[in-house]
């Protein structure tokens, strides 16, 4: 009877561990959204196919088609870190980088992602190589949302 008693006493402690676990894992594990980018000609407004986008933080990549589409699943959501981390904000940011034969390379930074939803942009605008004297890179940044920079400057404000 002993023997039972520390065996269920065992069997449970060992079943309890393995669910904090699991649930540690699960809470740690990072959010994710998706993205729908379009290419676009910078000039002509025209679609631009077969782009290739990198997300570098991500480890993501994927092609456009011939409408300039390409669709970004399980995007991580990287979250502000430091002092800008103090004030909550609902979405993350990532890196994007495309490369398209005949157009100059471009990079956006600081890339909205929404966890758990799927973003319907940024258009993203290439301009053709040769076009722009002395410019070998296109790179922009997408500013924060406003009512979170508002809320930012409001929490710092003497």
């Amino acid at each position: 009877m002993k023997k039972r008693k520390w065996l269920w006493i065992i069997s449970f402690a060992v079943c309890a561990a393995s669910g904090i676990v699991l649930l540690a894992a699960a809470c740690s594990a990072r959010a994710s959204g998706h993205m729908k980018l379009t290419v676009i000609d910078a000039y002509s407004l025209r679609a631009i196919a077969n782009a290739r986008i990198i997300l570098p933080e991500a480890g993501l990549s994927a092609t456009s088609d011939q409408n300039g589409v390409a669709y970004l699943y399980g995007v991580p959501v990287r979250v502000r870190e430091g002092a800008l981390a103090e004030v909550p904000c609902d979405y993350g940011e990532t890196t994007i980088f495309v490369y398209a034969e005949g157009y100059l390379p471009f990079a956006l930074f600081h890339a909205h992602v929404y966890p758990d939803r799927m973003r319907n942009g940024p258009t993203l605008y290439l301009f053709p190589e040769g076009n722009e004297d002395g410019i070998e890179v296109i790179s922009m940044i997408e500013s924060p949302a406003e009512e979170w920079v508002k809320r930012l400057l409001d929490s710092y404000m003497p």
